[in-house]
């Protein structure tokens, strides 16, 4: 039997009891928790530490960043691995797998001027205009050609987040998983952010949409609790050292200021998007506008939220036989 994962729970998602086993708390305790320690890091860490701020002006900035802000404001920081020495000490390699349009990566590159960092998607979302030298993009089909176009050991930490919707579970436990262990060094970190579709203090329409676009991923062979599956799927890779957890409850809606608003605005694009959620569902375009709507107001009433989960491991040198 492997280790036991360790769940850091800094906002009270899911306390450890002391046999180990996280508990689940009640959706009111949750609501509670996520009210209080988030409207908490508002004003706190403006001021204990501004540099993960979320910025004043994001209208118009497109939602792949705008989500960017947000999770490295609620974490505070755009990682959580204890990569920071190795990646200041020079000539360290950072791959950002599923990047999107590149804002993680930009800023990492930034804030390490001596790594050499890699992102890489399926899509060419990336920015035109980068003047950082050590960033660099490539396009790649992950879907396609399930090898990533790598060495083995070539990255001393990797980095992936939100790619529930765009890699099935059966990719993530054989493929996906195992390649990026396939990548990192020997005794170097590998970090991954996932969100559950669930969201708690539901009412009706809440748990209507959620529950369709559940089936919906369900139907394409995507897991929408891929977060529960990804711990163990890095522990089947046989080369991984113990599996550290932090959760996050993020408020949805007006009530919970400005994170709130941007963490609606965030959702209720994502369900606008999806086209063919409606069909699905087997209403009408205008209807299904109407239920998003109806979604915008009951978050609201309930005082809704929702959780993101940020798993970060090292690559062990070898398997130690104590540990499988």
């Amino acid at each position: 039997m492997g280790p036991r994962i360790s769940r850091l729970d800094q906002d009270g998602v899911a306390a450890v009891a002391r046999n180990g086993s996280p508990r689940r708390s009640s959706d009111e305790e949750r609501r509670k928790s996520a009210e209080e320690k988030v409207n908490g890091h508002a004003h706190a860490h403006r001021e204990d530490n501004p540099k993960f701020d979320i910025p004043h002006h994001l209208k118009g900035i497109p939602r792949l960043e705008v989500q960017h802000y947000l999770m490295r404001f609620l974490y505070q920081g755009n990682f959580s691995s204890p990569i920071q020495e190795t990646l200041n000490a020079g000539n360290a390699r950072v791959l950002d797998l599923g990047c999107g349009a590149g804002t993680w990566a930009i800023e990492v590159a930034k804030e390490f001027p001596s790594a050499q960092v890699i992102g890489v998607d399926i899509t060419n979302f990336f920015p035109s205009d980068v003047t950082t030298p050590n960033v660099k993009f490539i396009l790649h089909n992950f879907q396609e050609r399930k090898r990533l176009p790598f060495d083995d050991n070539a990255f001393d930490f990797v980095h992936m987040r939100f790619l529930l919707a765009d890699v099935k579970e059966e990719d993530y436990q054989n493929t996906l998983i195992p390649e990026l262990v396939r990548v990192t060094k020997p005794n170097g970190w590998i970090e991954l952010l996932e969100f559950d579709v669930q969201h708690y203090s539901e009412g009706p329409v809440i748990r209507r949409l959620t529950n369709s676009l559940s089936k919906h991923l369900q139907s394409k062979g995507y897991n929408p609790k891929i977060s529960e599956k990804l711990p163990h799927y890095l522990k089947q890779t046989n080369n991984v050292d113990k599996i550290l957890q932090f959760d996050k409850a993020i408020p949805l809606g007006h009530w919970a200021g400005r994170v709130g608003d941007l963490a609606i605005e965030d959702l209720s694009i994502l369900f606008l998007d999806s086209k063919e959620l409606p069909q699905s569902m087997g209403v009408t375009d205008e209807e299904y506008q109407n239920l998003v709507s109806e979604y915008k107001e009951e978050v609201e009433e309930r005082r809704t939220f929702f959780r993101t989960h940020r798993f970060f491991t090292k690559k062990i040198s070898k398997i130690n036989p104590e540990k499988s």
